[in-house]
């Protein structure tokens, strides 16, 4: 998820109110940040511990970058048709000769 500086604090805030009413967790080691147009990527912490800053990550199954390019989406789309394609391949392969 992209945020700003002022929708991390609202993120926040809410994270800790959600924790409050529903005792429910957001687990920060799955939480990082995605910074575009900047020289120096800020450093951002939640409860003392430092989020990660990363140039991609995969968020609702699909992968985003930084660049806004399509590039990183694509080669773990096609990466992951190769494998289910070598595994149907070896699956053939052990029904035939069973």
């Amino acid at each position: 998820m992209l945020l700003s500086a002022r929708t991390l604090a609202t993120h926040l805030m809410l994270r800790r109110s959600m924790q409050r009413i529903f005792s429910h967790t957001i687990s920060l080691k799955k939480t990082n940040i995605m910074s575009q147009h900047v020289d120096n990527t800020p450093t951002m912490m939640i409860d003392e511990q430092i989020l990660e800053s990363v140039d991609k990550s995969t968020y609702l199954g699909s992968t985003i970058s930084t660049n806004v390019s399509l590039d990183a989406e694509l080669n773990v789309r096609i990466y992951t048709e190769r494998q289910k394609k070598r595994n149907m391949t070896f699956l053939v392969f052990a029904l035939m000769h069973a």
